[in-house]
């Protein structure tokens, strides 16, 4: 969710460590783009895991043409959550109700209290929502 109120990471990386490795990995969904990734074969990338776009490039291109992508918080939020629901989901309805769980407090219990996956668009049981 948001990590502003969580203890810095700082405390991960020991600098008087005297030697370390790091191997970097490619997100798997990369794989399809034209990006000059590592060799494939060598990385031993299961190519049927990789995620297929749903659109090319001229679809997302052709819908987010008008945004302001230069500077931060210059895309209006409202509209491009919706290009991106509508470019992921299809014509799965976007959802309006929130179900008004708060995963702020509890959240390894709420998320363990969850069995199957609620329904975006109705509110959850229980959670007081109207």
């Amino acid at each position: 969710m948001h990590d502003g109120g969580l203890p810095p990471m700082s405390d991960s990386f020991d600098l008087e460590q005297s030697s370390w490795t790091f191997k970097a990995f490619p997100a798997l969904v990369l794989f399809n783009t034209q990006l000059p990734l590592l060799d494939k074969n060598a990385l031993k990338v299961n190519l049927a895991a990789v995620p297929k776009p749903t659109h090319d490039a001229a679809w997302w291109g052709a819908r987010t043409n008008t945004f302001n992508f230069k500077e931060e918080d210059q895309v209006p939020t409202e509209q491009f959550n919706r290009i991106i629901w509508a470019g992921l989901m299809g014509d799965k309805p976007y959802p309006t109700l929130r179900s008004g769980l708060d995963f702020r407090q509890n959240r390894a219990a709420l998320l363990k209290s969850i069995t199957s996956e609620p329904s975006m668009t109705e509110p959850h049981a229980g959670s007081g929502s109207k």
